[in-house]
């Protein structure tokens, strides 16, 4: 499969609160600058249909992506907007939603199957991870753990091919991000903080145990200005996860981000050739 450029942002619309982004035609200077690669598939999570909604579809569409959203809006609740590049050239075969219910225990998710001539298939995972009031990370690490069964479940269908990408909110690291922990060593460091049940070195163990890898960027995501109230608490945030036959020809932050309070991530990777 050939080189696949992809934009990843959060975009703070808080769920129509009014309190983030309230317009989204000015996300399109962030997502499409000037001399930088055309993504072929952008994933905004923290989305929200507002007014402008029907004037920000069709600037994808007549760019030729197909735009994948929960058709329903409802305010209160976070959507993931997916578009797909038809520079791709791979049919959709079918997409799925989280469900706008507020019992739910999944994350905020949209789901992509692609498939190619060969009818090899490739699915494409947009997700936000939700925050709970109190620092309350018990629930975002159920979410986390629903999200490992979704991936779960699009393997006993068939396919191997899978990308997810979006925001995991879980807190600032207490270490090297690049140590492979022990789960004794991983209670050890956080047991005493409130993300004890969701970190980054938990998420990280629990992706390589499922046959999957993290990769982020040098770096963080959030928040993305210093003088944001937020002490000592810049964290990576936003991650891009893989089936092991994937490679990352390139990743970063990219600090220009303009319209949120987390720096997008954007990469190019490729999935190697089946034997």
């Amino acid at each position: 499969m050939k080189k696949i450029n992809i934009y990843v942002g959060n975009v703070n619309c808080t769920a129509g609160s009014g309190y983030g982004n309230t317009e989204l035609m000015p996300l399109l200077g962030d997502i499409f600058p000037k001399n930088t690669n055309i993504p072929d598939i952008v994933i905004l999570n923290e989305f929200y249909k507002y007014k402008d909604y029907q004037d920000f579809q069709a600037y994808f569409l007549n760019k030729e992506y197909t735009v994948a959203v929960n058709p329903l809006k409802k305010k209160g609740f976070n959507d993931v907007f997916v578009a797909i590049s038809s520079r791709l050239d791979l049919d959709i075969e079918t997409i799925e939603y989280a469900t706008q219910d507020k019992d739910r225990i999944s994350p905020d998710y949209t789901s992509i199957i692609l498939r190619n001539k060969k009818n090899e298939k490739l699915a494409i995972v947009g997700v936000r991870i939700r925050s709970y009031k109190n620092l309350d990370y018990k629930g975002n690490a159920s979410e986390f753990k629903e999200l490992l069964s979704f991936i779960e479940k699009l393997r006993k269908s068939g396919i191997t091919q899978i990308m997810v990408a979006g925001d995991f909110n879980h807190a600032r690291l207490l270490t090297d991000r690049n140590e492979d922990l022990t789960w004794e060593e991983i209670d050890i460091l956080y047991k005493e903080y409130a993300q004890f049940p969701h970190n980054f070195h938990s998420i990280k163990q629990n992706l390589s145990q499922n046959n999957l890898i993290l990769h982020t960027p040098e770096g963080y995501s959030y928040p993305i200005n210093k003088s944001y109230p937020v002490h000592n608490q810049e964290t990576p945030n936003d991650h891009l996860v893989t089936s092991n036959d994937c490679e990352i020809d390139f990743i970063e932050y990219r600090d220009e981000t303009k319209y949120s309070d987390h720096k997008a991530l954007v990469a190019t990777l490729h999935f190697n050739r089946r034997d």
